[in-house]
């Protein structure tokens, strides 16, 4: 079979299971949760206001704190994580455990 049939084929199997489709609904979570995983991801560089209620006075705290920052700075995401203050961050490290479970099998948490 030539190359021209083999993607033919693949083509013909692509549009038949509607793929793009399936892949567009499988994914659409991830965009209902877009803010959540852009504050997981930077937390200093969101705006308070994009954020649910809840969050704002951490988020406005930790962005005007100098060890966060400096955490954040020296640090790959998770070990910032680690480092965060649980009673003064209580809602972002429950969003941030929330946001990597997401990504179970590539991110360990370990508190």
């Amino acid at each position: 079979m030539t190359n021209s049939k083999v993607n033919a084929v693949y083509l013909e199997k692509i549009d038949n299971y509607n793929l793009i489709s399936a892949f567009k609904d499988r994914f659409i979570d991830f965009q209902k949760i877009k803010i959540l995983l852009d504050l997981f991801s930077n937390s200093f560089a969101i705006l308070p206001e994009k954020t649910p209620e809840s969050a704002q006075l951490e988020i406005i705290d930790m962005q005007n704190d100098e060890n966060p920052r400096n955490k954040f700075n020296e640090n790959n995401l998770l070990n910032f994580y680690r480092f965060i203050d649980r009673n003064k961050y209580k809602w972002l490290l429950d969003n941030a455990l929330k946001m990597a479970s997401h990504f179970g099998s590539a991110f360990h948490l370990e508190y």
